[in-house]
């Protein structure tokens, strides 16, 4: 009995993880470049930060996602940091504490779309 309860446990473990796997995109996840770090932020902003530290747990990470088609919301996303005169037209984004930290582009068809912003903010 208590084989085939641990047994029981066990699948439905696995059949989690699996699960969790597919619905936050890591089946889908692309070769990531040296260094890179993934964040998802729930099923529909997936982020691959490039050419940046980590700063959790020093700080949160937060996504401003943009307006885009449905069908671009499960894809993974590059971001990478942005320029500082470009960074100009987002502060008004950003609340109290908040830092903009990278911003996020998907390739479609030789075009950049802007998938959102990667802010990150202090843990108190």
């Amino acid at each position: 009995m208590i084989g085939r309860l641990l047994l029981l446990a066990v699948l439905v473990g696995g059949a989690k993880l699996a699960y969790d796997y597919h619905r936050f995109g890591y089946f889908d996840l692309p070769d990531l470049p040296e260094g890179a770090f993934t964040l998802t932020f729930g099923e529909n902003f997936r982020a691959i930060m490039v050419g940046q530290d980590d700063v959790r747990p020093e700080r949160t990470y937060v996504a401003k996602p943009a307006d885009v088609p449905e069908w671009l919301t499960k894809v993974w996303s590059f971001c990478s940091e942005i320029e500082e005169q470009d960074a100009r037209q987002f502060e008004q984004l950003l609340s109290l504490g908040q830092r903009l930290e990278a911003i996020c582009t998907i390739d479609v068809d030789d075009e950049t779309v802007v998938r959102g912003l990667i802010v990150s903010r202090p843990n108190l």
